[in-house]
């Protein structure tokens, strides 16, 4: 091999550059914006949300069942990807099917943690699966992950 860069040389570039950290917003390429839907106020005498945007963070995969947004639904739903960057716009084609208008919310009444976690599904597009936190301009809707389903879970609450 001639000297200079060599394979080992862009494999350590690529190794040396750091990844998003999972906070990090990711663009809708449809709207140029970060949002990726809005979730209505929904005021029901079970369950009350407050209206806020959807978006998808970089997130992280700790796990089968385990983590958020872009990384954790391309590990656990999109595998035969090599690469987040090759998952990408698979997973964001995906959920953008999913959060469409008339999509209808439910909700499963959990307890703890989860209580804060609406769900959306889509006919046989499938369900994505969201957490409300507060963020600096207030409340948001995290996509926490995505998936084919047959149908709901829980009580409709709303729609998108």
């Amino acid at each position: 091999m001639p000297k200079g860069r060599g394979l080992n040389d862009s494999v350590k570039e690529q190794l040396l550059v750091p990844a998003p950290h999972p906070a990090t917003p990711i663009l809708n390429p449809s709207t140029g914006t970060h949002e990726f839907g809005r979730f209505p106020e929904i005021n029901s005498r079970h369950v009350k949300f407050p209206a806020g945007p959807i978006v998808l963070r970089h997130g992280q995969h700790r796990g089968p069942n385990s983590g958020f947004g872009l990384v954790h639904i391309w590990k656990e739903h999109f595998p035969v990807h090599d690469s987040v960057d090759q998952a990408s716009s698979h997973v964001i084609g995906f959920i953008q099917n999913i959060l469409r208008p008339g999509s209808k919310i439910h909700y499963e009444s959990e307890l703890g943690r989860r209580a804060n976690r609406p769900l959306v599904w889509r006919n046989r597009e499938g369900t994505a699966i969201l957490e409300l936190r507060e963020d600096t301009d207030g409340p948001v809707y995290s996509i926490v992950t995505a998936f084919r389903s047959r149908g709901p879970v829980g009580f409709q609450i709303g729609s998108l």
